[in-house]
């Protein structure tokens, strides 16, 4: 691969090899999506170092304020809600807590003033069937999302 090549030409460590393709990679991938949004940018930018977004950063222009809120605003939202807490409603131990606790931290990203009593409530709204959360109305989130 010829970019592998110049990287390597530049004697750069497998790490920061890594990094700036992390960075082209999640750069590549949002430029494929339309209507970006926090959500969008928190999930694209999670697992990336600081040194991979500021990468995206800089081959971009149109999604530097949501860039920029992620690393001062969306990458320190945390729920208050936990894992036992889903468990004590009922929820089965197994991926469904991680894929509800996702939704929420969604939720919150969006409404960032969400409180501790929204997160459980917000949990409260699905029945939990295995593994699986269902919303109210029978519609599995991975239907809907």
């Amino acid at each position: 691969d010829k970019q592998e090549n110049i990287l390597k030409n530049l004697q750069l460590t497998e790490e920061e090899i890594k990094i700036i393709k992390d960075g082209f990679n999640v750069f590549n991938n949002l430029k494929e999506k339309q209507n970006i949004d926090s959500v969008i940018i928190y999930r694209e930018l999670k697992n990336l170092s600081i040194e991979s977004i500021s990468i995206i950063q800089s081959l971009t222009d149109k999604m530097n304020d949501l860039i920029n809120e992620y690393i001062e605003k969306t990458s320190k939202i945390n729920l208050k809600i936990t894992g036992q807490d889903l468990i004590n409603m009922g929820v089965k131990e197994g991926k469904a807590i991680g894929e509800i606790l996702d939704k929420i931290l969604e939720m919150k990203i969006k409404n960032p003033s969400m409180k501790r009593d929204d997160e459980i409530k917000e949990a409260k709204k699905y029945n939990f069937q295995g593994d699986k959360p269902w919303d109210g109305d029978g519609t599995s989130w991975d239907a809907m999302w």
